[in-house]
């Protein structure tokens, strides 16, 4: 009987002990998803919208990658600032929404749509005055606290360009046979 209350005991301790565990490992995941979501929001709104790059710091590692349809342009904080900077010059008025997205451990999906009137230089190329429309994806990593490290984002480049005014071109001929 004494080891059957031993065992019992135990047992009990046991399921206690784990149930806490379970608990805790539960409450941590809450946390890190809306660690999550809440730099998603400060990355859209307060990043991109408002173009306030300075809040970057507390929202991605210091590493952070960004590939664009599988590039890599971005290997750093400051490169990500820099690269923000160029879509907020071209486009004063940048609005960019988010349509759905999907949380699956440490990553996220999200569908994004782009807009604005190209008012000021993009990169190189001069002021269009033309009004874009950009629809695309994002698989964005974090880390255990929820910190962004890694952006994959795809769009229709060629679709951007077209909106803008730009055409494409036949390779020359000459260029083909040589």
């Amino acid at each position: 009987m004494k080891a059957l209350f031993t065992f019992y005991m135990i047992s009990l301790f046991i399921g206690y002990s784990c149930n806490g565990l379970a608990e805790q490992v539960k409450n941590d995941r809450i946390q890190t998803e809306q660690n999550v979501k809440n730099n998603i929001d400060i990355y859209i709104a307060s990043c991109w919208n408002l173009n306030n790059v300075n809040a970057l710091e507390g929202i991605t590692n210091t590493e952070f990658i960004r590939t664009l349809n599988g590039i890599k342009v971005v290997e750093s904080q400051n490169e990500m600032q820099a690269h923000v900077n160029v879509f907020a010059k071209g486009f004063p008025d940048l609005e960019v929404t988010l349509e759905s997205m999907y949380l699956s451990e440490d990553k996220v999906f999200i569908k994004w749509q782009f807009t604005g009137l190209n008012s000021g230089i993009f990169g190189e190329c001069p002021p269009t005055l033309k009004k874009v429309k950009i629809s695309g994806l994002s698989q964005m990593t974090f880390d255990e606290q929820g910190i962004l490290v890694k952006e994959d984002t795809y769009y229709n480049e060629l679709s951007l360009l077209q909106q803008l005014g730009y055409h494409l071109s036949p390779p020359d001929q000459k260029e083909i046979i040589n």
